[in-house]
């Protein structure tokens, strides 16, 4: 009888080459007993908690200093939570775009604007107790630290809701949920920005999906696309893979529900403030490509001397809605005419990296999108060092570039941040080649080899007819 849990050590050559530290690889004889307190997902919630306490400690120069330029890109700790807070001065009314001073708000989607806002409300009576408990630097504001330290404690609680989710995912392979828990990914972009919670909820509502409870997974899922709009990834990837089999009904079930939901949490917004709700896509088109992508070269290129001409907003966002409509065309035929029908969390992560890929700006947080399906997709640890250390070279290099913006003669060489750019991405694409290249040898992928050939997060739909719907010559 083969053991109720996957141990890493006997199979992750990386895995057992760290495990000496801790008295080696699993042994043959070696059991996990149903009853120990200690269990995988007990022990990765503590690890969860330490990375995202870590995650905070890494911000504490500007905690006590301030969020001010250049100081918050020398240490390496500028957050749009705090920034944007001290910009709004503290509003709630400016967080969800009611105030008329402030009318595009914090530009957040919905549900995110909506904790945000709470979360501002309640930061206001805490700014004295904060004071006294830790001063800040003379003429430091403190509002700004309580809020983000307000958002820290949900960011660690979004961050083990989703590390317990990605334990639901794995199936017998509980220990792969380390690779989201203990990553450094969490440590240098967690608290940058407020993506962790549609990302949590994402993972939450596929974990609801391979419960087979539809509803609930739709009603999460709604939730998910109403804090970060990226989310509707899973529910495209859950819908191509449902082509595939005879159960769309209970696909159609979820997506409905996922659908009233986000239509629920933005109704408010567009009914009160139409301009905040509408602002990032208006913003979309006419912004200039921005920090992190591929399309920003031409401009990183001419400032060190190149003869080209830097992309303008417009004629970039065409050019990211092109390749973008390609890709997914690309990856529709991938998954609809395959052998074996991609697992869920492999299709999620090609079209998350594809989105990230092509876009026309992709920001330190968007490493956090790719986090739990990477785990799960390619739950293989040489990988994912590798993808870490591209990601620490990138955090490094964007915020000491971004110096430039007020000491030049202190910042990070253009050329230097461009190779930092393409370092990133080429490391995302890889990724996702790994992933294309389990689902095309699924006798290789260790995921379905200890799921008995199956999709773990597959619900109803590993237990469905598979049949490739478009047949390549």
């Amino acid at each position: 009888m083969s053991d109720p849990v996957v141990a890493p050590t006997r199979e992750d050559p990386f895995a057992r080459w760290a495990s000496r530290v801790v008295g080696g690889p699993a042994g043959s004889r070696i059991r996990t007993p149903g009853h120990a307190w200690w269990s995988p997902a007990r022990v990765l919630v503590l690890v969860s908690v330490v990375t995202g306490a870590l995650a905070l400690v890494r911000l504490q120069h500007c905690r006590v200093t301030g969020w001010t330029t250049p100081g918050q890109f020398v240490h390496t700790c500028y957050s749009d939570v705090a920034v944007l807070h001290a910009t709004l001065g503290g509003s709630p009314a400016a967080v969800l775009g009611l105030d008329p001073a402030s009318p595009d708000g914090f530009t957040q989607p919905a549900l995110t604007a909506y904790v945000l806002a709470a979360l501002a409300t309640l930061a206001a009576p805490l700014e004295g107790l904060s004071e006294g408990l830790s001063p800040a630097a003379e003429g430091v504001a403190v509002a700004p630290r309580v809020f983000l330290d307000l958002w820290a404690v949900v960011a660690v609680l979004a961050l083990v809701v989703m590390v317990l989710a990605v334990v639901r995912l794995a199936g017998r392979r509980p220990w792969d949920a380390l690779l989201v828990a203990a990553s450094p990914v969490v440590v240098l972009s967690g608290l940058v920005s407020a993506d962790l919670l549609g990302v949590a909820l994402g993972v939450l509502a596929l974990a609801l999906w391979s419960r087979e409870r539809p509803v609930a997974a739709g009603v999460v899922l709604g939730l998910a696309v109403a804090a970060r709009f990226h989310v509707v990834l899973v529910a495209l990837a859950l819908l191509l893979v449902a082509l595939r089999s005879d159960r769309l009904r209970e696909v159609a079930t979820t997506l409905s529900a996922a659908a009233f939901v986000w239509a629920a949490a933005n109704l408010p917004l567009v009914l009160l403030a139409p301009a905040a709700w509408t602002a990032p896509a208006r913003g979309w088109w006419s912004a200039d490509p921005g920090y992190g992508s591929l399309l920003v070269l031409p401009r990183l290129l001419a400032d060190e001397g190149v003869a080209v001409r830097a992309l303008t907003g417009p004629q970039s966002a065409v050019i990211q809605a092109v390749l973008l409509v390609a890709g997914l065309a690309a990856v529709v035929v991938w998954v609809l005419s395959a052998r074996v029908a991609p697992r869920l969390p492999v299709v999620v992560l090609v079209l998350v990296a594809l989105t990230l890929v092509v876009s026309k700006t992709v920001p330190v947080q968007a490493s956090l999108w790719l986090l739990p399906w990477a785990a799960l997709a390619v739950p293989r640890w040489r990988e994912h060092l590798w993808w870490w250390a591209a990601e620490a070279l990138y955090v490094v290099s964007v915020w000491q570039y971004l110096v430039g913006l007020s000491e030049a003669n202190r910042a990070l060489p253009a050329g230097f941040y461009a190779a930092a750019v393409v370092a990133r991405l080429a490391a995302v694409a890889w990724l996702a080649w790994c992933a294309y290249r389990l689902s095309r040898h699924p006798e290789t992928d260790p995921v379905r080899r200890d799921a008995g050939g199956g999709d773990p997060a597959g619900g109803v739909l590993a237990r469905s007819k598979d049949r490739p719907v478009v047949q390549l010559a």
